[in-house]
C-alpha cells in the first residue's frame, strides 16, 4: 500500500476518483436523517467470502452491487474477481490489524453525525454518500462516486502502525482514526464543488479555495483542530503560526502569489514534508494555511452565508476577495 490523500487534493489530503457508473441506476436519494451516520463495513464481510457457498456468494454480490464495480474497477463483477479480491494479500494483512483497532465506529460515526446535522443546517443541498469501510489497495484512502464512499480503513492504523514504517513521518501522522472526518468531509466537499480556475489561474486562487475547504470544514464539524485539518502537529502550527507574516511576505518577495505557473500552487499547496519554494523550515501546505488564514479574515470583514459563497468560483478567483479580506498579518 503507498498513498495518500491527495483527496483533493485534490488532487483531492486524501486524492478523490470520481466515476460514471452507468449500470447502476443512476442517483440514489441521500436520507435527510440529520443525527445518523452509519460505516457499513464491507471489509470484514468481504473477509468472510472465500468461505462462503454460492448461494451466500450471490447475495453478497447482490448486496454490495453498487460497491464492487468501484473497487474492483470493473462492471462486470463475477464471482472469481471477488474472490481474487478477498484472497488478496492486501485483504488478508490489513483485515485483522482492522478488526483489533477498530471494533467500534461510534467515535468515528458519532462525529461525522454530528457534521451531518450541521451539514443540513448550512448546506442542506449538499449530497452526502453511503459510506463503506473497505481495504484499499490503491494510494487513495477515499474513493468517491455520486452516490457511494469507500473509505481505505487501512489507511487509519496509527501513526505508529508497524505497516507504516517506510512512509515519510508527515504521511505517518494523518493515518489516524481522528484524521479520518476530516478526510470524508473534505472529499464530499471537493466532490461537489471541485476547483474551477478561470482562464489564468494564480496560486493566490488556489490558495483561497484550499482555504475555503478548510473553512467550510471549520464550519460543518464540532471540535474542528486547525492543525489536524491541515496535517500539522501542534509544534508545526505553532511555527507557521509565528512566521506567518514573514511567509506572506515572501510570497509577496518571489512574486508567487499571482504566478500562472501551475507547479508553483502545487507547490504551495499539496502535501509534503516542508513547503521548499518557501524554505526548507516551513511546514507543508504553506500556502493552504495562508489561504485559511485569507478566508477566515474575509468572513469577519464580510457577511457570508454559510460554506456554498466560499467555495464559489467568483469568490476564489476574484482578486478583490483578497482586498475585501484586509488580511494583513503583522
Amino acid at each position: 500500500m503507498t498513498d495518500n490523500i491527495d483527496i483533493l487534493h485534490r488532487k483531492l489530503l486524501i486524492t478523490i476518483l470520481l466515476m460514471a457508473l452507468c449500470s447502476c441506476g443512476g442517483r440514489r436519494p441521500v436520507s435527510p436523517d440529520d443525527s445518523k451516520a452509519t460505516v457499513t463495513r464491507f471489509d470484514l464481510d468481504v473477509f468472510r467470502y472465500p468461505d462462503m457457498d454460492s448461494a451466500a456468494r450471490n447475495a453478497f454480490r447482490d448486496s454490495y452491487a453498487r460497491v464492487l464495480p468501484v473497487l474492483l474497477m470493473n462492471t462486470a463483477v463475477s464471482d472469481s474477481a471477488v474472490n481474487a479480491y478477498a484472497n488478496s494479500r492486501a485483504v488478508k494483512v490489513f483485515t485483522p490489524d482492522i478488526m483489533s483497532r477498530y471494533d467500534s465506529h461510534d467515535s468515528v460515526e458519532k462525529v461525522l453525525g454530528a457534521i451531518m446535522a450541521a451539514k443540513h443546517r448550512l448546506m442542506p443541498e449538499l449530497q452526502w454518500p453511503r459510506m463503506y469501510g473497505i481495504v484499499s489497495p490503491y494510494n487513495q484512502s477515499i474513493i468517491m462516486t455520486d452516490s457511494i464512499m469507500l473509505i481505505g480503513l487501512n489507511h487509519y492504523l496509527g501513526a505508529d502502525y508497524e505497516g507504516y514504517g517506510y512512509f515519510d513521518s508527515y504521511l505517518r501522522h494523518i493515518k489516524t482514526a481522528r484524521h479520518m472526518p476530516y478526510h470524508i468531509v473534505e472529499a464530499v466537499l471537493a466532490g461537489s464543488h471541485p476547483f474551477i480556475p478561470d482562464e489564468k489561474q494564480t496560486a493566490l486562487s488556489r490558495m483561497l479555495y484550499e482555504g475555503a475547504l478548510l473553512k467550510s470544514i471549520e464550519m460543518l464539524m464540532p471540535g474542528f483542530n486547525l492543525a489536524d485539518a491541515l496535517g500539522y502537529d501542534s509544534a508545526q502550527l505553532d511555527l507557521i503560526k509565528s512566521h506567518e507574516a514573514d511567509i506572506w511576505n515572501t510570497l509577496i518577495a518571489k512574486r508567487l502569489l499571482f504566478s500562472t505557473v501551475a507547479t508553483v500552487a502545487d507547490r504551495l499547496v499539496n502535501p509534503a514534508p516542508y513547503t521548499s519554494i518557501i524554505g526548507p523550515e516551513v511546514p507543508g501546505r504553506a500556502g493552504r494555511y495562508i489561504g485559511y488564514r485569507i478566508v477566515d479574515s474575509y468572513l469577519r470583514h464580510n457577511d457570508v452565508t454559510g460554506p456554498q459563497d466560499i467555495l464559489s468560483s467568483d469568490f476564489y478567483n476574484s482578486r478583490n476577495t483578497l482586498v475585501k479580506s484586509e488580511y494583513s498579518p503583522r
